[in-house]
């Protein structure tokens, strides 16, 4: 009798203790929300700088006239003199065009870190990171400008004719030139805001104790993660193994080999030339499968993880609006290329739109469903802890 009154004792005076502890950190919350609306500000400008300084490497920066560095050797061959929209990616640098398209991603692939709470240490190095970031691209693009100006002797990157021009008149700046020293300008508001934020250890822990509200229940969250995996699978089945149009292969399966076709990074690429001018469209060759690949990679490790928090479906949100924007355009892209492939140095045949387009659509659409559903039920689950059920 005696020993089930210690335990009982016990019991509560152990719930008295949670009880108490969840009160003070509660109030620990409260008693400077000026941090957490800063961190909010924070994490919207470096969310904002990463995007606008990822962009403004494939836009163009110069409108110039150019004359090929190395003319024809017949005296009697005309000289053409050509107009080109260059940007930083045009140029060949030290970095390769894999390495620019890395690069011009890396800001936005860091955001999830920034927005997490469960390690300091990875927000402080995330928070490095993003500094680094910014630093190299401001490097690069500083390189890369000096290029353009008046009698510039400069080497284009594979694909454009001349490969080599000198630059013959004044170069006139363009939307991306001014586009990247805004970016720049408030990447380096949201790095210092950040470091305000995430580095003082009391500043760092009323954030964490907010994030502790509205876990989701174990049922739920396995049937909504469960759901966003398949997703991102089938997704990245028809953006990467799938083909999105494909010539004579109406009677025996692509994978058999005995017919061909041309991959989404192909059709984007077209989609962009015809829909999206003002862009590079080299960014469809590494830029975008880099930013959605990696971005599902990181939705997939974070959807198993012990927390979920408002970050994650921010991430998601943000994650399905791009790769669902890259999906239109390269259906944009399928339709000229099956109507005129040779105009875009294809083999004359019954080409046809194929099962990638279906594929990556369907990982899309599911993937929506899943976040509205995991959205859903963390607002219940809050709403449940509130009312102390």
């Amino acid at each position: 009798m005696s020993a089930s009154s210690d335990q009982s004792r016990s019991s509560q005076q152990g719930v008295a203790t949670r009880a108490a502890g969840d009160l003070a950190t509660s109030e620990e919350a409260a008693a400077a929300p000026w941090e957490g609306r800063l961190w909010s500000v924070s994490c919207a400008l470096a969310l904002l700088g990463a995007v606008l300084l990822g962009l403004s490497i494939w836009l163009p920066w110069v409108s110039v006239i150019g004359a090929p560095a190395f003319p024809p050797a017949s005296a009697n061959a005309p000289v053409v003199i050509y107009r080109f929209l260059l940007g930083p990616a045009d140029i060949v640098s030290p970095l390769d065009l894999f390495g620019q398209s890395l690069l011009s991603v890396v800001g936005v692939l860091l955001l999830p870190f920034l927005w997490q709470h469960h390690s300091r240490i990875g927000n402080v190095l995330a928070l490095a990171g993003y500094w680094v970031w910014g630093i190299l691209v401001a490097v690069f693009v500083s390189v890369a400008g000096s290029y353009f100006h008046q009698g510039k002797l400069v080497h284009l990157v594979s694909g454009y004719t001349p490969g080599a021009i000198n630059l013959v008149s004044t170069p006139e700046y363009q939307f991306g030139y001014w586009l990247h020293f805004a970016a720049l300008g408030i990447m380096i508001i949201a790095a210092i805001l950040l470091v305000v934020t995430l580095l003082p250890g009391a500043a760092w822990t009323r954030l964490k104790a907010r994030e502790n509200e509205g876990r989701l229940l174990a049922r739920s969250r396995i049937s909504g993660m469960g759901s966003l995996t398949l997703g991102l699978v089938i997704w990245a089945v028809g953006i990467y193994l799938f083909p999105w149009a494909t010539v004579n292969c109406t009677a025996t399966p692509f994978i058999l080999g005995t017919c061909s076709g041309v991959p989404f990074s192909s059709t984007l690429r077209i989609g962009l030339i015809n829909n999206a001018g003002a862009f590079d469209p080299l960014v469809s060759l590494y830029a975008v499968g880099l930013l959605l690949g990696i971005g599902a990679v990181l939705i997939f490790l974070a959807s198993w993880s012990a927390r979920i928090t408002g970050g994650f479906y921010t991430w998601v949100a943000l994650w399905l609006v791009a790769a669902t924007g890259f999906a239109l355009l390269g259906v944009a892209g399928v339709g000229p290329l099956v109507s005129h492939p040779a105009t875009y140095g294809l083999a004359a045949g019954a080409w046809r739109g194929d099962d990638g387009i279906a594929a990556s659509f369907l990982g899309v659409l599911i993937g929506w469903g899943a976040l509205l559903y995991l959205v859903i039920t963390a607002g219940l689950s809050q709403k449940d802890q509130k009312s102390g059920r």
